[in-house]
């Protein structure tokens, strides 16, 4: 072993320790967390690297799409906690080395580092969202994603000085691979999931899971770190969708919601407490027997009402018990209390039978465009069309 590599790894180690030490120090007693201060969010890519370019229809590029997205995420936090700290790794089509983005959390103390990013693969039905996770190991499954995001490290200058320890390819460069984020393991799976939960039942996106790679920008964050991948651009349908402003504002308003959820967990539970959820391992896009995907991207959802009411009605009350997500409308003067959020009528239905199962013998199906009423079977009718 070469003595500029063993130096490396001796700082790496020492990294490790302290990130390992602070988060164990506040283990001792919950109560010492302050709270959420300050979160980092990256938009991936920019400048010379544009991400991957999609299906050729639009000028936009994944550096693009990024942007537009993270800039709409640190809107929504700003304005819901002002005393929040939102810090970008980049505002604009700039070029942010690996090494920066994480500098930039690492440097501001970070509770949260939010990477947002596009998917591509060379099968074009391949679909759906993901959000990632450092893992503790190199995982197989996920090679062909690992590698697209760390190659951006040949684009840089001097990236053979900078990058001299990590290598994803090289066993022995993996030998401390997860042991910056193996101490916020359980937070960071606990964001991804309600990420991806989000995604799934609020936006109606098909949501792949929450998955593992060995991602530099995630690996030498020393905070709860996820880096999300909002669809697929080489998708057409998926590209259309993120292409637009309706899209885009969609899944801004997922991450923050995931955000303000992951919040309320985070202040409230002790970091001693294991996260009980679950990394979904899967293989790459390209390897996946995808079936056509049968989301929509038209900002068309399907939800099941469950009652309308003239005044509000509190939450927790027992004319509401029995479900989770349940999402209060104010349409035309009346609070409505609707359920889930579906692609397509079919995956409606389903779910209303088990809904009237729970006691709720009325509910029934609603369409929305955005966050405005349609009929359901204009709603049917126009995605038939497309």
């Amino acid at each position: 072993m070469s003595k500029i590599y063993t130096n490396n790894l001796f700082t790496r180690l020492k990294l490790v320790v302290v990130a390992v030490f602070m988060v164990c120090a506040a283990g001792v007693n919950g109560q010492e967390f302050a709270g959420v201060k300050t979160v980092v969010i990256d938009a991936g890519h920019g400048g010379k690297d544009p991400g991957n370019m999609g299906t050729g229809r639009y000028k936009t590029r994944e550096k693009d799409i990024a942007l537009e997205v993270a800039l709409k995420v640190g809107q929504y936090i700003k304005e819901a906690f002002p005393d929040i700290k939102v810090i970008f790794t980049r505002k604009d089509d700039s070029f942010v080395t690996l090494a920066g983005r994480a500098e930039i959390a690492n440097k501001n103390k970070a509770d949260l580092f939010i990477s947002i990013h596009c998917n591509a693969a060379n099968s074009k039905s391949a679909a759906g969202t993901e959000t990632f996770v450092m893992g503790f190991k190199y995982e197989e499954y996920n090679r062909e994603l690992t590698l697209k995001e760390n190659s951006v490290i040949f684009m840089e200058d001097d990236y053979k000085e900078t990058y001299s320890d990590f290598d994803p390819n090289n066993p022995e460069s993996e030998m401390f691979a997860g042991l910056y984020q193996s101490a916020f393991q359980d937070q960071s799976i606990t964001f991804a999931n309600y990420v991806e939960q989000q995604f799934a039942n609020r936006v109606g996106r098909r949501s792949r899971g929450v998955k593992q790679g060995v991602l530099y920008v995630l690996n030498r964050s020393t905070m709860p770190s996820v880096l999300i991948e909002l669809g697929f651009l080489s998708n057409s349908k998926e590209e259309d969708f993120l292409n637009s402003e309706l899209g885009q504002v969609y899944m801004a308003s997922a991450i923050y919601r995931a955000f303000k959820e992951w919040k309320k967990h985070r202040e409230g539970v002790d970091l001693t407490v294991k996260s009980s959820a679950k990394v979904e391992m899967q293989g790459p896009a390209e390897n996946v027997n995808e079936k056509e995907y049968s989301d929509n991207p038209y900002g068309i959802v399907f939800k099941i009402q469950l009652l309308s009411s003239t005044r509000k009605i509190k939450e927790g009350s027992s004319e509401l018990q029995g479900l989770d997500e349940i999402e209060e409308l104010h349409v035309d003067g009346r609070y409505k209390y609707v359920h889930g959020a579906f692609p397509n009528y079919d995956e409606a239905k389903k779910a209303l039978k088990k809904v009237k199962k729970k006691g709720f013998e009325s509910a029934f199906v609603i369409a929305l465009k955005g966050s405005e009423p349609l009929k359901v079977q204009d709603a049917i009718k126009e995605l038939e069309k497309n």
